[in-house]
Parts: structure tokens; C-alpha cells; sequence
């Protein structure tokens, strides 16, 4: 039997250990109506700031036609809403409503909840680890350097930094470098399955 190198098998650990996080995450975000990428829209919007539909697109690392059944059932659901830009009229700005962004922190909070409940917190190793793998990956992927600043040009990264914040055994893991879990959800242009009936 031939040995499966390391990084060979690291690099077979990491999309499984992705695909459980992720559905602990689709759980704990359900039960608040969201999915992981409404909540990426909305933690791109809890910078309080709006965006483009194509910037929350970029933002988010999918294609513009992917976001739009996730904003159109944010806005049905009073989350969000859709205003034109007051410097340009052709552009629509989405922003999130007082009510998106109290969802977005029960959700944020409950994912937390049920994170930290079931997956081992990363030592300070694995965490730089994990994050210099989304940056190559998504440097190859995407021709774009995965730690800009966020606050660069008009289409953040998504994912910027994952930083400790002293909150107990289980630190909360920030992806956008505001605090905010701008950047969650699908890193290709696949649609979530949850609203591609919506």
C-alpha cells in the first residue's frame, strides 16, 4: 500500500471537516430563517453600510444570479430593502432593515451557541493554519489575495482574517475583520439549495 503524503491528507480532511462545520452552521442558522448565505448578505450589511448587489455578490465569493433568490427573500421577509443609490440612480443599493440586523445577531449568536457547543476551539496554530489555506486557495481560485483589507476598494475579500476575540473557551471567529460574518457561505457560483425554490 502506498503512504498518502501529509498535505495530502490534510488537504482530504479539510473539505469534510468544511461540509461538518457547514451543516452544524445551515442548522443553527434555519432555525432563524436564514441560511448561511442570507447570513453572509446580512453580516456584509451589519457593517452598516449598503452595498451593491454585485459588491454583496463579490463579497460574498458567488455570482451575482446566485445572490439574487437569497436578497429577494430577505426583502420579502422585511430584512432587507432595496434603495437606489442617491449618487447614481442606475445602481440599487440593498440595505438591511432594523429587523435583518436583530436576526442576523440571534443567528450569529445561535451558530455561535451551537459551534462552540460541538466543534473543539483551534489553538492560535490552527487557526493561522486554516486561514493561510482559504488564502492560497483563494489566491489560485480567484486570482485575489484572501487578507486585503476589507475596507479596500467597494468588494471586500471573503474572507479577510479569522481572529481570535477573548470570549471564553469557544472565541467567536470573525471572517470579515469587522466582527461580522460577512463571507459565510458558498465560496463557488453554486446555489445554496435552501432557496433555489424560494
Amino acid at each position: 500500500m502506498h503512504p498518502v503524503p501529509d498535505a495530502l491528507a490534510a488537504g482530504l480532511l479539510l473539505p469534510r471537516a468544511g461540509q461538518a462545520v457547514d451543516r452544524l452552521l445551515r442548522r443553527a442558522v434555519a432555525a432563524h430563517g436564514l441560511t448561511p448565505t442570507s447570513l453572509g448578505v446580512l453580516g456584509v450589511l451589519a457593517r452598516g453600510r449598503p452595498a451593491s448587489h454585485r459588491d454583496l455578490a463579490a463579497a460574498l465569493g458567488i455570482a451575482p444570479a446566485t445572490l439574487t433568490p437569497a436578497v429577494d427573500a430577505l426583502e420579502r421577509g422585511g430584512l432587507v430593502r432595496r434603495v437606489r443609490d442617491t449618487t447614481d440612480r442606475r445602481v440599487v443599493q440593498v440595505r438591511a432593515t432594523d429587523a435583518g440586523l436583530a436576526r442576523y445577531a440571534a443567528a450569529v449568536d445561535a451558530a455561535a451557541r451551537e459551534l462552540g457547543a460541538r466543534v473543539p476551539p483551534p489553538s492560535g496554530a490552527v487557526r493561522d493554519y486554516l486561514v493561510a489555506v482559504v488564502a492560497a486557495a483563494e489566491e489560485i481560485a480567484y486570482g485575489r489575495d484572501a487578507s486585503a483589507d476589507p475596507d479596500d476598494g467597494p468588494a471586500p475579500a471573503a474572507v479577510a482574517q479569522v481572529e481570535a476575540r477573548g470570549q471564553g473557551a469557544h472565541p467567536a471567529v470573525e471572517l470579515d475583520g469587522h466582527g461580522h460574518l460577512g463571507g459565510v457561505g458558498p465560496r463557488v457560483a453554486e446555489p445554496d439549495p435552501a432557496e433555489a425554490g424560494r
